[in-house]
């Protein structure tokens, strides 16, 4: 029998030729996600779940931690507007936004990770996706990644980093503040307050009753 990983790695293969103009900021609910359920259908046990994220990392770190972009930089005289480094970017933007539409469907089925995989880089997957996402996107997931610090399935400190760069992303520089805190808690709490994030999680407390 074929390993699941492989049938995920031909899977996206199709996605990306089929979805290769796809909106970056677009929504769950407003495109065909029917390929999301037959990927969804195989996972099956924690196993299959791990690979299903470390997949996702994979992806999400491959066009960026490689030397692709620079390459085409330098072939276009660092021209960031030539036509080739623009597809290079619309690649890293399509990857991105269905990795996005994953990770909104993983947490809504099955929630934040209780526990921690063997591979790293399934533990890591959900973060990075969340921090190489837009605003419009962040904040659509923020509730969800909430949830889970209350949870304390996703620590105060990872917390912080994507509520961070959500405030780099909207102000153009990280998150200061005149107080001393005693604990990641209010600093936390201070940071949502000042992202105008406190009407999702009133949102989210009255769907919850």
């Amino acid at each position: 029998m074929k390993d699941k990983g492989c049938i995920f790695f031909w899977l996206l293969v199709v996605i990306l030729i089929g979805c290769k103009n796809i909106d970056k900021n677009v929504s769950t609910k407003e495109v065909n996600t029917q390929w999301l359920e037959n990927e969804f259908k195989l996972l099956k046990t924690e196993k299959d779940k791990e690979k299903y994220l470390t997949n996702m990392f994979v992806t999400d770190q491959e066009l960026r931690t490689s030397s692709k972009g620079s390459e085409i930089l330098m072939n276009n005289n660092f021209n960031e507007k030539s036509p080739a480094y623009l597809e290079h970017i619309n690649e890293m933007n399509s990857v991105d936004s269905l990795n996005f539409i994953r990770v909104d469907k993983f947490l809504d089925v099955f929630g934040y990770p209780k526990t921690k995989y063997e591979d790293y880089r399934a533990n890591y997957a959900i973060n990075a996706v969340c921090l190489h996402q837009p605003y419009q996107n962040q904040v659509e997931i923020f509730p969800l990644l909430y949830q889970a610090h209350l949870a304390e399935h996703l620590s105060g400190e990872d917390f912080f980093f994507f509520l961070n760069k959500m405030h780099i992303i909207k102000y153009q520089t990280s998150f200061t503040s005149d107080k001393v805190y005693d604990n990641e808690t209010d600093q936390v709490h201070d940071l949502i307050k000042k992202l105008d994030l406190v009407k999702h999680i009133e949102k989210l407390n009255s769907s919850e009753l």
